[in-house]
């Protein structure tokens, strides 16, 4: 798996996000995730583990909606941790 950023980064196998997405089942998530949308009217706008991965920065550490939102724009090591591989500048997430 490759993480496209202009920064061409290395990733540190000991940063906690990069830890704590190997430990996550994104796939179990992803699937329960994706039981609560129709599928008559096409796939979900964001992915599950985008959506669940914030929720969890965001309760853990108690950030608003535009907080999360500014820390998810500038830590590539937590757009690595949300699935995030490639990170347009500009991106609505």
């Amino acid at each position: 798996m490759s993480f496209n950023t202009h920064l061409k980064q290395t990733w540190i196998q000991k940063n906690r996000w990069v830890k704590l997405s190997k430990l996550m089942p994104w796939e179990k998530l992803e699937e329960i995730y994706s039981r609560n949308f129709d599928k008559k009217h096409g796939r979900y706008a964001k992915s599950g583990r985008l959506v669940i991965g914030a929720l969890i920065l965001k309760h853990k550490y108690g950030y608003s909606d535009v907080e999360i939102l500014e820390q998810i724009k500038e830590n590539i090591y937590i757009q690595y941790f949300l699935g995030l591989y490639q990170f347009p500048e500009g991106s609505g997430i």
